[in-house]
C-alpha cells in the first residue's frame, strides 16, 4: 500500500487491514474456512413451467393495468412506469424463491404470506382490475390462472 506524503504511520497502521485477513472482512466475523460452517447462500430460482406460466400471468395483468391507468401519466403502452416495473420484478423474485415451487396453491390461498404489506395491496389492486380484462386478451393465460385457483386448494384448517 501506497503512503501518502505527510501521514504518519500510526494513521495507516488504522487503515491497513491485517495480512492474515481479506479487507471485507471484519475481526467479529471469523472465517468460516476453518471452523466446518459453509456460507448461507440463496438457493437457485424454481423455474418450473407453472412458475413460468405464473411468471407470464402476473406481468399481462401489470401490462393490462398500467396501459390503462399509467399511459397518461409519460407511460408509453409498450413500456410500464417505474412503480409497475417495481411490482412485476417484486413478484417474480417472489415466484422465483416460493417455498412450494411446482406444487404451490395458490398465492390467495397459501397461509405463508411471502408479499409486504403495500406490494399486496398494490397486487390486489391490479388483479381486480384485469382479472376480468385478461380473458379479452390472454384467454389461455385467463383460463390457465382459473384452473390453477380451482385445483390448487390450500386445504382448511380444522
Amino acid at each position: 500500500m501506497r503512503t501518502v506524503a505527510g501521514a504518519h504511520n500510526a494513521d495507516m497502521k488504522e487503515l491497513t487491514p491485517p495480512p492474515h485477513r481479506r479487507p471485507h472482512q471484519t475481526a467479529a466475523a471469523p472465517s468460516p474456512r476453518g471452523t466446518g460452517q459453509a456460507k448461507a447462500r440463496r438457493p437457485p430460482p424454481r423455474r418450473g413451467p407453472r412458475i413460468r406460466r405464473e411468471q407470464r400471468t402476473i406481468a399481462a395483468m401489470i401490462a393490462l393495468y398500467c396501459r390503462a391507468h399509467h399511459a397518461g401519466s409519460g407511460g408509453s403502452a409498450d413500456q410500464l412506469c417505474e412503480d409497475c416495473t417495481e411490482v412485476l420484478k417484486y413478484a417474480h423474485r417472489r415466484l422465483d424463491y416460493c417455498p412450494f415451487g411446482e406444487a404451490k396453491y395458490a398465492c390467495s390461498d397459501c397461509q405463508r404470506s411471502c408479499y409486504s404489506a403495500a406490494m399486496t395491496a398494490a397486487t390486489r389492486r391490479i388483479m381486480r382490475y384485469a382479472g376480468p380484462r385478461l380473458w379479452r386478451r390472454h384467454p389461455l393465460l385467463a383460463l390457465w390462472h382459473v384452473l390453477g385457483h380451482l385445483l390448487h386448494r390450500a386445504p382448511k384448517p380444522p
